[in-house]
């Protein structure tokens, strides 16, 4: 972690992005709950909980955290411990390890997620790309869960957004004065 001698790094409010891997939350020594940072070349301390890092995150590119779990639900028919696009043109997908009322929910960037194992006390250890580690509260078999899950989400949000998958609508051509009747139902004959 980057810190001077006895000091360390903190922000008062965060917004996701490309580079964060994971958000932590920690109890300060008044019991406080923040979030620790882990982003692929840096780590730090923000003064928010991680549900509001989240929310903030889903603001901050266009859409409600609730929003952003209607859409999971629409898509992958997911309703517990759902996966979030937080930007799906950025690529940026998180996941919770528990739910999210939690204060002990976790959330991970499922882009940088490079290995997984279980460890002690039913826990999971995930290693990131950048080859750190971290050990989450959270079962082997439900952190696969939710990466699938997550996974599932992201290859419908690709699919949806790729433009050679865009369906092309096909028209009817019908004089102007015919439309009438062709919007009431009757029939109309082509000539």
């Amino acid at each position: 972690m980057n810190h001077v001698k006895g000091k360390v790094k903190v922000l008062t409010e965060y917004e996701i992005n490309k580079s964060t891997m994971a958000i932590i939350p920690e109890y300060t020594v008044d019991l406080a709950v923040v979030s620790k940072i882990y982003e692929t070349d840096d780590n730090f301390y923000v003064l928010m909980k991680p549900i509001e890092i989240i929310e903030r995150s889903c603001a901050y590119f266009g859409s409600s955290y609730k929003g952003r779990r209607e859409g999971t639900k629409q898509m992958i028919s997911i309703t517990h411990k759902p996966p979030i696009a937080i930007s799906a043109m950025n690529q940026i997908f998180f996941f919770p390890t528990s739910s999210s009322l939690k204060i002990e929910c976790s959330w991970i960037s499922y882009n940088h997620v490079s290995n997984f194992k279980g460890g002690k006390y039913n826990r999971s250890i995930v290693q990131f790309f950048n080859g750190v580690e971290i050990p989450l509260e959270i079962s082997r078999g439900s952190f696969e869960n939710q990466l699938y899950r997550t996974a599932h989400l992201r290859a419908i949000y690709e699919d949806r957004l790729n433009p050679e998958n865009i369906q092309q609508k096909t028209y009817k051509l019908i004089p102007d004065k015919e439309i009438t009747s062709y919007l009431k139902g009757e029939m109309i004959h082509e000539k």
